[in-house]
């Protein structure tokens, strides 16, 4: 499961330790398997008592020789299959030096176009404003992380991400969001999609620029609004240029282009948000 086509083919993603699994399970993602860490299930104060109470009942528990020592009644949502490893077998299945006591199985969520709008939760801001973050041609797996962290605290209507180069559900970009990829709803299309249907919903588009754009504290962002971000390493393509896309930048007063892709979506998303809460 750790290699991508793995994943995509069983349709299955990897969430790695517990607090991740825990946001996972209360936004409702479907886990099939979780593998524990020995140690961590016989400690009694053990952060695994954050997961716990939302698999029971129908828990099944199962040591690393396969030996049941649970049965699963089925009368769960979320009746999961647990495994008991030791560290060894542990530290085979976890990536990198990280140590975790728990390692989660689950089945990949919808990143569908189509299906966003019955994905979407009630607005936190009332019905009359929306907030997208558009993330076009990212291929960091942290970035995309930290951008969904971001997404989550402004209190983001959804993230839409454009041709990714690396795989959105990587297990690296899932850690880095500290599990923001489970409380925001997710949509991945190409760009031609994003545009269409975000012009369909009236959405107004502001793309970030290192140059050429005007100044975002200067701009009257709209009560719908999508923020478009690109990537580090190679900022946003012509494709992003219209005259219906207001081109924005942030100004910068060192010698180098300083600022990362993330801290730029924290900036336009809260300018944004101090604007709204100002009106």
């Amino acid at each position: 499961m750790r290699d991508p086509k793995d994943r995509r083919r069983e349709g299955r993603i990897l969430i790695d330790g517990v607090k991740n699994i825990a946001i996972a399970l209360r936004s409702g993602i479907r886990c099939t398997d979780i593998f524990i860490c020995q140690r961590a299930w016989e400690q009694p104060n053990s952060a695994l008592q954050e997961i716990l109470p939302q698999t029971e009942p129908g828990l099944d528990r199962r040591d690393s020789r396969g030996d049941s020592n649970g049965d699963s009644n089925g009368d769960s949502v979320q009746a999961i299959r647990w495994t008991r490893l030791t560290e060894g077998p542990m530290q085979k299945l976890q990536y990198g030096d990280r140590e975790l006591q728990a390692i989660a199985v689950a089945v990949m969520p919808s990143t569908s176009l189509e299906s966003l709008a019955d994905r979407l939760g009630p607005s936190t801001r009332g019905p009359e404003r929306e907030l997208y973050l558009v993330l076009d041609r990212f291929e960091k797996p942290g970035n995309l992380g930290a951008a969904l962290r971001t997404a989550d605290a402004a209190g983001a209507t959804a993230v839409l991400v454009s041709d990714p180069i690396s795989e959105v559900w990587n297990p690296n970009a899932i850690r880095a969001s500290l599990g923001a990829m489970f409380t925001v709803p997710i949509a991945v299309a190409s760009s031609g999609d994003l545009r269409k249907w975000l012009r369909e919903r009236s959405i107004c588009c502001y793309a970030a620029r290192t140059e050429n754009g005007s100044d975002y504290s200067q701009v009257h962002f709209a009560k719908k609004s999508a923020i478009i971000i690109g990537s580090e390493a190679h900022g946003l393509e012509d494709r992003w240029k219209s005259e219906e896309i207001t081109p924005v930048h942030i100004p910068m007063y060192g010698k180098i282009d300083s600022l990362n892709a993330s801290v730029t979506c924290s900036i336009l998303l809260f300018e944004l948000i101090r604007q709204w809460q100002s009106a």
